[in-house]
């Protein structure tokens, strides 16, 4: 909810954060089909969050939409530029964070069958893929 409510005041941090892997990460579908109609919109020229009220959505997604547009969840007056720009740097590292979890989930599986294969110099690569994967911080 946080990266939707930041996306419908600042629609113009929408196509940098998909850029960032924002799209790969989402696990709520009403955000990720929100977040498509989002870069639709921006495509066709300005957008408004209201806009997305007229799009094709399910009851609940249209609820939540609502719910996000009507209530006062920043004060947007003391939000200073440096401040969006902070904002949206954490939903950054946050987005990599998910894609790294995701990366080492995935190299897991694959280690997994592998030893179930017993296919051991494919095991030993993707043990040492996890490992650098998991060694590797923040950087990436």
């Amino acid at each position: 909810r946080q990266v939707l409510d930041f996306l419908l005041f600042w629609p113009e941090y929408c196509q940098p954060l998909v850029e960032a892997g924002l799209g790969e990460v989402l696990k709520n579908p009403a955000l990720a089909h929100l977040l498509d109609l989002m870069l639709e919109a921006g495509e066709t020229g300005a957008f408004s969050p209201e806009q997305l009220l007229s799009a094709p959505l399910a009851p609940e997604d249209r609820a939540c939409l609502v719910e996000r547009l009507t209530e006062p969840l920043l004060d947007l007056d003391q939000d200073t530029e440096a401040e969006v720009r902070a904002m949206y740097e954490e939903i950054v590292h946050w987005v990599r964070q998910q894609q790294k979890m995701q990366r080492t989930a995935h190299l897991q599986r694959e280690l997994e069958e592998a030893e179930q294969c017993g296919d051991n110099q494919r095991a030993l690569d993707l043990l040492r893929a996890r490992q650098q994967e998991a060694g590797s911080g923040d950087s990436g």
